[in-house]
């Protein structure tokens, strides 16, 4: 849940248009949520292997805004 919720601000646009993971904007996801949702994944045992799509997130490198 804190995976999927945390790119909630990036999924449309002004329209309301979904916008694909790809093209969103990663400065708007909640890295909080993201971190913490990686953490439950951790803690549940070996999932690198059976992500779902939702768990494949990447904190942005340092400098970088997602555009």
């Amino acid at each position: 849940m804190e995976l999927n919720s945390s790119r909630a601000a990036a999924r449309t646009d002004e329209a309301g248009e979904p916008i694909l993971m790809l093209d969103q904007n990663r400065a708007l996801w909640d890295q909080i949520q993201i971190r913490r949702g990686m953490q439950a994944l951790a803690e549940r045992g070996s999932w690198a292997d059976s992500r779902p799509p939702g768990s494949r997130h990447r904190l942005p490198r340092p400098g970088e805004n997602g555009e």
